[in-house]
């Protein structure tokens, strides 16, 4: 805004000063409120682009055959930490593979382990499991009245 349009349009100097004023402040809360929504632009296009790196390097982490899915996950948020890029995944996943084998190595649990869980034992199971205890209890008195 040009004080010369106000001062063609016969105003006084005193109403053109209060004009200009008010238009500075609208400008200059214009120019704050642009400022605040360049900076949520750029924080978003940021986000956006963490995003997409993240997915590339989780793409990228999927193709190998890691032992399990947590390993998987736990390398991406150490590879992401480093604050490598997508392009230094191969070079870096050889290095782990070098440096933790385990990691994409499949562990079958032996079948001769006791197992720990939930479920119901079977039937047979269940008389197994009583006649074995039945036994080391009954054994286990037996040498108690010994050494009485």
């Amino acid at each position: 805004m040009k004080r010369e349009y106000w001062e063609n349009l016969g105003l006084e100097h005193e109403l053109i000063n209060l004009i200009m004023a008010e238009n500075g402040k609208d400008i200059e809360s214009l120019r704050k409120r642009a400022e605040t929504l360049e900076s949520e632009r750029d924080e978003i296009i940021a986000k956006r682009d963490e995003f997409c790196r993240r997915i590339k390097i989780e793409e990228l982490f999927s193709r190998e055959k890691f032992a399990c899915d947590l390993i998987r996950d736990l390398a991406v948020e150490k590879f992401i930490n480093a604050n490598l890029a997508p392009e230094e995944a191969e070079n870096w996943l050889a290095d782990f593979r070098e440096a933790e084998p385990f990691a994409f190595k499949a562990y079958i649990m032996p079948d001769d382990l006791p197992r720990f869980s939930i479920e119901k034992l079977r039937s047979d199971e269940t008389a197994e499991l009583n006649n074995n205890i039945n036994n080391k209890s009954q054994s286990f008195l037996a040498r108690l009245k010994k050494l009485r």
